[in-house]
């Protein structure tokens, strides 16, 4: 038996473009999905980077798709992630967020 860790993979999700509090449910960060927002789910674990600094590792508690008229290009979705933290001032515009995969 080894004491290694599983090997751990990241996988970029989005530019966060907005940050917004709601007192008594959570924090939504939003942003443009470069991929297939399929890919978020409820219950991922996600990492938010400024850089390559890890500033919040969280799990996801609802994930939003925004519509928009044209519909958007393949691959790029307004979404809204939700997290249960509301008090994260270091989480900002400009960060990125990251999928976390075992």
């Amino acid at each position: 038996m080894t004491d290694e860790q599983p090997r751990r993979t990241t996988k970029f999700l989005f530019t966060i473009t907005g940050v917004f509090r709601i007192k008594g449910r959570g924090t939504v960060i939003a942003g443009m999905v470069d991929s297939d927002w399929k890919d978020l789910r409820r219950g991922d674990q996600v990492e938010v980077r400024d850089g390559e600094r890890v500033v919040l590792a969280t799990q996801i508690v609802g994930v939003e798709m925004f519509m928009v008229d044209p519909p958007p290009q393949k691959g790029h979705h307004a979404v809204g992630v939700l997290i249960s933290k509301s008090d994260v001032p270091e989480v900002k515009e400009g960060q990125s967020l990251w999928k976390v995969e075992l």
